[in-house]
């Protein structure tokens, strides 16, 4: 089954609201980061938002098939419009070892 990478930055404090709107919607659990945001002057002007500079991130491998619908979930919780001011995107995973072992095994047995 192919897979993609969910990101998700949002404001320090946040990421209980996206892991569970994505457990609600599929997601079995993934990585959570600090990190650290720059403000752009110009955006804070024009959409009247004060980007806070602590953030966290998390990273969560989901199946393709369930991957709208735990990032529609996300932004439900976690997007721009919500105290999570969060933004969430996603990347194909072409290669991984260690996702799942079990078929790893199986494929080898044969």
């Amino acid at each position: 089954m192919e897979k993609s990478l969910i990101i998700t930055i949002v404001n320090k404090g946040n990421h209980d609201l996206v892991l569970i709107a994505a457990r609600n919607a599929g997601a079995t659990g993934g990585t959570i980061t600090t990190a650290r945001g720059t403000q752009n002057p110009e955006i804070a002007r024009r959409y009247g938002i004060n980007i806070q500079p602590e953030k966290e991130m998390l990273f969560m491998v989901v199946d393709n098939n369930i991957k709208d619908k735990v990032m529609n979930e996300i932004y439900k919780e976690a997007g721009l419009a919500t105290q999570g001011a969060g933004i969430i995107f996603s990347l194909p995973i072409i290669d991984a070892v260690g996702l799942s072992p079990i078929q790893i095994e199986k494929k080898n047995k044969k």
